[in-house]
């Protein structure tokens, strides 16, 4: 049931015919989204994203997925702002971008 998988620098995510997006591989940032900092090679489903992703795409330490809602939510590492969620705050777990 896999429809594609997008590769980052440390993390890997795959989109499922269903809409849901399973990641796997470095964690020490919450890169692949499960609500840990647990590094594995098995996929674990992001937290909270349900169906309906239309695309996503790992970066370096972080990941952002395009909803069919029309929003978009990002997870990983967060120094520099990469999530779009207003903070500096790392997240674990998929954290709204903030619509200007």
């Amino acid at each position: 049931g896999v429809t594609s998988i997008q590769v980052g620098d440390t993390h890997s995510c795959a989109q499922t015919q269903a809409g849901d997006v399973k990641c796997w591989g470095n964690n020490i940032y919450g890169n692949v989204g499960d609500g840990s900092n647990t590094t594995g090679s098995t996929p674990v489903n992001v937290v909270g994203l349900g169906p309906g992703v239309l695309s996503v795409s790992p970066g370096g330490n972080h990941t952002c997925a395009v909803l069919d809602t029309g929003a978009a939510k990002c997870w990983g590492l967060n120094f520099d702002g990469q999530l779009g969620s207003g903070t500096n705050t790392t997240s674990s777990v998929p954290v709204d971008v903030v619509r200007q």
